[in-house]
């Protein structure tokens, strides 16, 4: 079974479609890491990524050899007895995705069954074939989520990683209305005629 065990406190949407999760966070700066630099073969047990403005740290964790496993685009763990932590490590995020998968120890991807479990103890389970997209929003911070496979001789693998800060909607009409006022039209002067 892979899991996905957001840290957060506060209500929590979930997403299931990418392009949904994308829509809701496509008008502010946001981060998507698509891991296409990551070295191939055994890595460190942590690895971080920023754009700058956000940042977040992928690393094995649980009882196993705590090492990260990649190919080309993609991040896993080197034990199938651990799980992948992505913990963010910028301030004020209040939206994380990912697509991720359960993989084989060649990174083809089997059947497998997902949970995602909130604070609070609500969990989700979804059976999925094939790399999926889970997004959380959340009017709080989300400070990780943790992907682990309790499935046999699966490995959880993350395809990539979206972060974004989104503004609390209370304060999207103050900022829609400033907005107006920057960029509403002026008046002309009415031009002097020479007669």
């Amino acid at each position: 079974m892979l899991c996905i065990a957001p840290a957060i406190a506060g209500p929590v949407q979930v997403f299931r479609d990418e392009g949904d999760f994308v829509d809701m966070i496509h008008l502010i700066p946001f981060y998507h890491e698509t891991f296409d630099a990551v070295p191939a073969g055994v890595d460190a047990p942590s690895r971080a990524f920023t754009d700058g403005h956000y940042a977040f740290e992928v690393s094995a964790i649980g009882p196993g050899d705590n090492l990260l496993f990649n190919a080309p685009g993609l991040v896993s763990t080197l034990s199938q007895d651990d799980a992948l932590r992505v913990a963010v490590t910028s301030n004020n995020v209040m939206a994380i995705g990912a697509r991720l998968f359960a993989g084989d120890a060649l990174f083809e991807t089997d059947f497998a069954r997902i949970s995602v479990t909130l604070d609070g103890g609500q969990t989700e389970t979804f059976d999925v074939f094939g790399s999926e997209f889970i997004g959380f929003y959340s009017s709080s911070p989300i400070h990780e989520i943790t992907i682990s496979d309790d499935a046999g001789n699966l490995w959880p693998v993350l395809d990539s990683v979206y972060l974004a800060g989104i503004p609390a909607p209370g304060t999207m009409l103050p900022l829609a209305c400033a907005g107006a006022l920057v960029f509403r039209p002026r008046r002309s002067a009415p031009t002097p005629s020479r007669t």
